[in-house]
């Protein structure tokens, strides 16, 4: 019993200096061991924004008295630092998933909230380009050729897009024999295959 006491003190001390450092008990004393993606912490099973969450505002379990609304960590009558009130919560619409541009504009599964704006999140080395439909997808804008160095540069015809740039496609033929009909600058025949004199006067490459 001294043990759960001393860690409680330990908590809220602790609170004071780090939102989220103690986020909730898993029921024998120590922390709870849900993960959560920042600036969200686990109170309890669940993950929760400590900055605008009414039922645990700057920790968890600390909740805004009625009317009050959460704002930047501290029960208050109105929000503040250009956030918006959305229900008792403040929020910010430019990057909130769950409030993307505006209360209750719900980014989907997979997307963030960029400006105001959802938006595919995409790996490293990919960029959110939109297609035609307005439909945001990842791309590799090194090999993409409607998208390549850059979102909408499209390749022309006959050009492929190779490091981010758009390279003409080299032409394939048929191998061509270049064996004999070689002259030499005085306008005697050779033979290319045993003249070292015409070397790199006719050259072929196939495909």
């Amino acid at each position: 019993m001294l043990r759960k006491v001393v860690f409680a003190l330990v908590c809220l001390s602790a609170a004071a200096t780090a939102v989220g450092a103690c986020s909730g008990s898993s029921g024998n004393g120590g922390p709870d061991a849900t993960t959560c993606t920042a600036p969200q912490v686990a109170c309890g099973s669940t993950c929760t924004n400590p900055q605008s969450d009414p039922m645990n505002c700057g920790m968890c379990g600390m909740a805004c008295a009625q009317g009050q609304v959460c704002s930047q960590g501290a029960c208050a009558s109105s929000c503040g630092g250009g956030t918006t009130q959305c229900g008792s919560s403040c929020v910010d619409t430019n990057v909130d998933p769950s409030n993307c541009g505006g209360c209750g504009k719900a980014c989907a599964s997979g997307e963030s909230c960029n400006k105001g704006t959802c938006g595919t999140t995409c790996g490293m080395g990919l960029t959110a380009c939109p297609n035609d439909a307005g439909v945001t997808a990842c791309i590799d804008t090194t090999s993409d050729n409607s998208n390549c160095g850059s979102c909408g540069n499209v390749c022309g015809a006959n050009t492929t897009c190779q490091a981010s740039a758009c390279i003409a496609n080299l032409g394939n033929v048929g191998p061509v024999n270049v064996s004999g009909g070689v002259t030499t600058d005085a306008g005697v025949p050779e033979d290319c295959t045993t003249m070292s004199g015409a070397a790199g006067r006719k050259t072929a490459i196939d495909d």
